[in-house]
């Protein structure tokens, strides 16, 4: 199934090209099928992506693959892969041109398989503002945006400690895989409330757990929350 509305969170890539004293705005823009790309054990070790270029103007658009190392920490770090045999994977096209209207198909190839860990790259695919005419005057504002390419060990070991203590969630992943938690919501009783108002119900943050990674969150209540775990492209509702 295809996504057609745009994507709402851009990684934060924004280029301006100021061409005379005389201005005016044009935009380029891309929509994204998905931002998520899983690669598990037992599936085609390659997946499609397609790019839509909506505007009236040609989008001209260029890769970078960033290997994530520490994912979650204060040690995280992305490379920039130059050469993508040192990482065993890959995506291709590296640079390419969608005429307005169209369409084009990116393809990621994870060729080294899977391992004891998970492995993690972040591709950033970014508009490049093409040359502009001697006649014209503009400023053009394009838009990039990030896929985050997950690759899931032979043997996932699904491993997610969560504890409570009063209003304070702690969460802690020990196993090889990472766990998103969304979805959250944390509700209260009228009768709780001591008021005669129906139950009230609140948001509560999102997070994407890696392996390794503790994370805590403050509740507003000491109820009970619910969570959508998500974790290699399957999910289950729990409540803590």
């Amino acid at each position: 199934m295809q996504l057609r509305a745009r994507l709402s969170i851009p990684i934060q890539l924004c280029f301006v090209a100021a061409l005379s004293v005389v201005f005016q705005s044009a935009w380029a823009t891309m929509q994204l099928e998905r931002n998520i790309i899983y690669f598990n054990p037992g599936e085609q070790p390659r997946a499609d992506l397609w790019v839509t270029n909506p505007d009236d103007e040609t989008l001209y658009v260029e890769v970078e693959v960033l290997e994530v190392r520490n994912p979650g920490t204060g040690q995280e770090s992305r490379t920039p892969v130059r050469d993508p045999r040192t990482v065993d994977f890959l995506v291709t096209p590296n640079k390419f041109i969608i005429p307005p209207g169209n369409r084009k198909l990116i393809r990621f190839v994870n060729t080294g398989g899977h391992g004891d860990e998970e492995r993690i790259f972040r591709v950033n695919l970014r508009p490049i503002s093409p040359p502009m005419k001697a006649t014209q005057h503009a400023i053009r504002l394009v838009v990039g945006y990030q896929v985050l390419a997950l690759i899931a060990p032979v043997k996932p070991k699904p491993e997610l400690l969560v504890s409570r203590t009063g209003n304070s969630l702690t969460v802690e992943n020990r196993g090889n895989q990472n766990v998103l938690l969304r979805d959250g919501v944390q509700c209260v009783a009228a009768e709780d409330l001591k008021s005669r108002s129906p139950e009230r119900c609140e948001t509560v943050p999102a997070r994407r757990i890696y392996p390794g990674n503790l994370w805590s969150v403050e509740l507003t209540y000491d109820s009970p929350v619910e969570y959508t775990l998500s974790r290699g492209g399957t999910a289950k509702r729990e409540r803590y």
